[in-house]
């Protein structure tokens, strides 16, 4: 079953007011951390999008259970829109239920193209914990992952090596989440690359492209005849640069 939900614009915006109102309200972070969550939730800035993002995988997450907690499915693939995968996904579902069981979150991410450093948030699949610890239940625990954003961004901003820029970056903030809550988290070759359109040709973004082995880039193009987009914009030969 294919299960669409539609969300309009009154509904984002009561979202995006009752997150600032959440965080600013929160009293057990610094009030620099709130401050800089102020300034960075609006439109147009990272922060809003990968915010607005994560809810959206909050809302897809929710609507596989019936009632909260209520379990529905045994292994959970949360992916974008633009993954192309050149060979099947392969499952350890035996994995993941026997760590279900055992109560620990269960992730597995990517293993190529980390995005400085931090695992891709292209694509998770995992357990009902796995699931639960990166995007929560309910609206309130999103909330709650919102104010955790708003600390994790300001401690990052005290760092030398973080430009303004990456002090929200979705990528380390998730790894942080799964951390945390001491989840079996495994890198996996998942056979599958970020697929973008050039007028009516489909490529790869080259910052994704090169950091995938040559064995991948040789199927891809084998397969798919579907090379780096530097190859269509440029003229670039079939080559890791």
């Amino acid at each position: 079953n294919v299960h669409i939900l539609f969300v309009d614009d009154e509904h984002m915006s009561k979202v995006h007011k009752d997150t600032a109102r959440q965080v600013t309200a929160a009293q057990n972070i610094p009030s620099k951390a709130r401050e800089l969550f102020q300034n960075e939730f609006k439109p147009g800035r990272k922060l809003f999008s990968n915010a607005r993002m994560l809810y959206m995988c909050l809302l897809a997450y929710t609507m596989t259970m019936t009632s909260q907690d209520q379990k529905k499915y045994d292994i959970y693939v949360r992916l974008r829109e633009d993954n192309l995968f050149y060979e099947p996904l392969n499952l350890d579902s035996a994995n993941l239920l026997e760590l279900e069981a055992a109560g620990q979150p269960r992730v597995i991410i990517e293993k190529w193209c980390k995005w400085k450093g931090a695992p891709s948030d292209k694509i998770h699949i995992g357990n009902q914990l796995g699931m639960s610890t990166l995007y929560g239940n309910n609206r309130n625990d999103y909330f709650g992952l919102m104010i955790r954003y708003a600390v994790f961004g300001y401690e990052r901003s005290s760092l030398s090596s973080i430009s303004s820029s990456d002090r929200f970056q979705t990528e380390s903030f998730l790894q942080s989440l799964l951390a945390g809550a001491g989840a079996n988290v495994s890198e996996v070759d998942l056979k599958r690359f970020d697929l973008r359109y050039i007028g009516e040709s489909r490529c790869v973004p080259h910052i994704y492209y090169k950091c995938q082995p040559e064995s991948s880039k040789l199927v891809l193009f084998e397969k798919f005849a579907i090379v780096s987009c530097n190859t269509i914009l440029y003229g670039h030969t079939f080559v890791s640069l």
